[in-house]
């Protein structure tokens, strides 16, 4: 007979009421129909082959609460999906499993591998909230791309007709002294590369959420309008 490390709920029921003797003597007798035994919070499960009445009327004068359930009927309540067999059986202790019939399903249990059980929708949450995370980290490159296109075209803008090399911050001011403020530029394209930087910044600080799809296809938008504006400039294009 197995069990599982010492000191468990399972070893001080065996040792408090002499169960391992007596589970012994049923093995001994019924080894042809038993088909596992679990301990179950304060009680043993025998999954047996066909004589359960035998086997259940071997049992009920014994103090321990014994369950006796054929395998044929276990087995439907596993294949049907039933949360509380599998509840149950997540945090049972096997004693008796020469098959391997129970070891492999508290294995796909504890792995989150069976639908409907805790462990099951754990893991699957977990994957949702891992799943947002590399949406959210797509939408954190490209909100990225885009802010240093529109940054490094108003930097290549300011160095190309005024010679001035300078920071992201100084590249807003001085977009808008010498660009905007002459004509050159709009006040919605300003606006539009000036919301950009500021946007991305307050991202990147984790001062505000990420932005939603649509949104970032509408900035890619507007910052494809502002590159085509640039070349233009840079061509001396009106």
């Amino acid at each position: 007979m197995t069990r599982k490390e010492n000191n468990t709920p399972a070893e001080k029921v065996l040792k408090d009421y002499g169960i391992e003797k007596i589970l012994s003597k049923i093995i001994k007798k019924y080894k042809k129909e038993i088909i596992s035994i679990l301990f179950e919070k304060d009680g043993i499960l025998l999954i047996v082959n066909s004589k359960s009445k035998e086997i259940y009327d071997y049992c009920k004068d014994i103090k321990i609460k014994f369950n006796v359930i054929s395998f044929q009927n276990y087995l439907g309540k596993i294949i049907s999906g039933d949360k509380n067999s599998y509840l149950n059986l997540s945090k049972s202790e096997i004693l008796y499993d020469p098959g391997r019939f129970l070891d492999p399903l508290q294995e796909l249990i504890e792995e989150g591998r069976v639908l409907t059980t805790d462990e099951s929708l754990k893991k699957r949450f977990d994957g949702i909230k891992d799943y947002f995370k590399k949406i959210d980290m797509t939408k954190y490159k490209v909100l990225d791309n885009i802010y240093c296109a529109v940054l490094d075209l108003s930097q290549a803008l300011l160095i190309e007709k005024h010679g001035i090399y300078c920071t992201q911050r100084e590249t807003i001011k001085y977009l808008e002294k010498y660009f905007v403020k002459t004509g050159v530029l709009s006040k919605d394209d300003y606006g539009n590369v000036k919301n950009i930087i500021l946007l991305f910044k307050k991202i990147e600080h984790k001062k505000r959420k990420m932005v939603s799809g649509k949104e970032l296809d509408d900035l890619q938008k507007k910052a494809e309008r502002y590159r085509e504006k640039v070349i233009s400039i840079l061509e001396n294009k009106k």
